[in-house]
């Protein structure tokens, strides 16, 4: 990058750290969650699931308002740098994957019958490919504004 190319406020970077570091923190307790015990409790388990994934699913929201709305960080980092075009269009797909995963999970309905444990076993691991998704979209969306103004979003992430 050459001394002369325009870069985001600090500001701007504030903002982008705080929502990284509450989308990281939903993601770190939706994970608590669904690692708490089940047997004996499936129905309070799963409501906290539930609520851990719609706040989730607010945070995402969040994110990709901030990100892709007119004048928000996306749209700043196709004017710095037009050849990332490509990985803003992947990240602003991903944001549309996984809102419709979380929905899905969350849209779901309890155990069927008296096999309980599988049924469990099948939303947590459900939850942790979603977890996987997430960390590498956020891994894809620090290489980007890495990519595009030289930042690293830093060592909290």
């Amino acid at each position: 990058m050459s001394d002369g190319e325009p870069r985001t406020s600090g500001d701007g970077l504030s903002e982008v750290r705080a929502r990284r570091e509450h989308f990281r923190i939903t993601m770190v307790e939706l994970e608590a969650v669904i690692s708490r015990a089940a047997p004996g409790r499936i129905d309070k388990w799963w409501a906290e699931v539930r609520e851990t994934l719609r706040s989730l699913d607010r945070a995402i929201e969040i994110h990709a308002q901030a990100t892709e709305e007119p004048g928000g960080l996306f749209e700043q980092v196709r004017m710095q740098a037009p050849r990332l075009a490509g990985k803003i269009d992947r990240l602003v797909q991903e944001h549309e994957d996984i809102r419709q995963r979380i929905r899905s999970l969350v849209e779901g309905t309890g155990p069927v019958g008296d096999d309980e444990e599988a049924w469990v076993e099948q939303v947590r691991e459900d939850v942790l490919e979603l977890l996987r998704v997430l960390s590498r979209h956020r891994q894809r969306g620090a290489d980007l504004l890495y990519e595009a103004y030289d930042v690293d979003l830093g060592p909290g992430d």
